[in-house]
Formats: C-alpha cells, structure tokens, sequence
C-alpha cells in the first residue's frame, strides 16, 4: 500500500497500524499531495489499483502452486 500511495504521488506524514484479536487489521494513512479537494477521484483509482494488485498476486500463488505439485 506504500510503494502504491508513493506511485500516485502522496506523501505519507503518518501512518498507523491496528490490529484485532479476531484478526483484522485497519493501516491508516495520513497524506498529502492530492491536488484535487474531492477524495472520490482518489478512493476510485485506489481501490481500482488494489483490485489490479490482488489480481496479480492470485496470479502468483496460483502459479507457484502448481509449480510445487510438479
């Protein structure tokens, strides 16, 4: 999520982890950076990019799976 944050040209200033005993966790991000007031335009290219980047990643798993069948 960094290196993605940094990718679009946002700077972190803060960033925060939590953790639940049921397993969850919640990263905030303090940033700055955005030209744009509106944050729609910034959670819809996020979430596309988060959406490509899990893409990706099953993409792997899935390979290095069947590598280790073989």
């Amino acid at each position: 999520m960094t290196s993605l944050l940094s990718e679009i040209g946002l700077n972190i200033q803060e960033a925060h982890g939590f953790s639940t005993k049921n397993g969850y966790s919640l990263d905030v991000f303090v940033v700055d950076g955005w030209d744009n007031e509106e944050t729609d335009q910034l959670r819809s290219f996020l979430l596309k990019e988060i959406s490509n980047m899990e893409e990706v990643a099953s993409k792997v798993l899935k390979s290095e799976c069947l590598n280790e069948d073989v």
